[in-house]
Parts: C-alpha cells; sequence; structure tokens
C-alpha cells in the first residue's frame, strides 16, 4: 500500500498468541505450535484486506509482544531480529467466504474472493512465516513487485 501511495489503516482483529495450529492445507505449522494473529486493513474506511498469520515462535522469540496494528511484518521482523526473507512460495485461489470473514471484509457468507497463501523463507529459517491473504479485488488491484528472483 505504501509504495503504491495508498493510505491504509490496518487494526488488529486478533491479537498475536501462541496456538496449536490445526492441519489445515500448505499451513507449515499444521501439528506444531505457532504465533497466530488476523488483522484488517481498510483504504477510505472500506476494508480490502483481511490477514491471517502465523509466525514460527522458534525463530522468532517474544514475537507475540509486537505491535502489528498499522506496521509492516516486513519491517517488524527485520527491526526487531534483523532478519529478512530471502524467498517467497505463493500460490493464488479462489474461494467462499465463510460468515466470519464475510462480515470484517463486509462481503455475503459464500461469496468469492482471492485467497493469497505466502510462507516466507529466511536464511536457517524455512517456512518461519506463513499468511492466508483474502483480499477485495472489487476494491483494490493487488499487485506486488519480486525482487532477487534468480539463482544468486
Amino acid at each position: 500500500f505504501e509504495k503504491g501511495g495508498v493510505k491504509v489503516r490496518t487494526t488488529l482483529v486478533k491479537r498475536p498468541r501462541r496456538t496449536p495450529v490445526k492441519d489445515q492445507g500448505d499451513n507449515p505449522f499444521a501439528g506444531r505450535e505457532a504465533v497466530f494473529f488476523s488483522r484488517l486493513s481498510r483504504v477510505k474506511q472500506v476494508p480490502v484486506l483481511l490477514e491471517e498469520i502465523y509466525i514460527d515462535s522458534d525463530r522468532f522469540p517474544g514475537v507475540e509482544r509486537l505491535s502489528f496494528a498499522d506496521r509492516s511484518l516486513s519491517e517488524q521482523v527485520e527491526r526487531h531480529f534483523h532478519m529478512r526473507p530471502v524467498l517467497a512460495d505463493q500460490n493464488f485461489r479462489v474461494v467462499s467466504l465463510d460468515t466470519e470473514r464475510a462480515r470484517l471484509l463486509e462481503r455475503s457468507p459464500g461469496e468469492s474472493i482471492l485467497l493469497v497463501r505466502r510462507t516466507l523463507h529466511f536464511k536457517n529459517a524455512q517456512g518461519a512465516i506463513f499468511s492466508e491473504l483474502f483480499c477485495r479485488t472489487d476494491q483494490l488491484v493487488f499487485s506486488q513487485t519480486l525482487e532477487g528472483v534468480g539463482n544468486d
């Protein structure tokens, strides 16, 4: 949002807390414990992005005490843990919204939405952050610039 000049307000839906992760889809924390939090981003009062984020509590001790409202996850991780992702895996799909996510995004249950599943890898910490991003493409075009792609 920042690089695109879009003014965004991000609030926490669920505060960071350690939680056991159920076996679900592509989540690398399935069957283990991780720090989980979710947050909602709004542009001009309209909800545009719901993020559900899982972080490896062993690799990022104390991460649950950081503030993630109106702050970049990457910036917080770099500032407090001096780590930057070296690789990301992403997949994209269209899913139907459940009742709670629909309510947060001000959509109807069952409505289709873009889901981006992203796993961030760090040097010596593969799959250390996993997120599911529910993106309202009726409000914004979501794009990303990838740097450092290749075998360097």
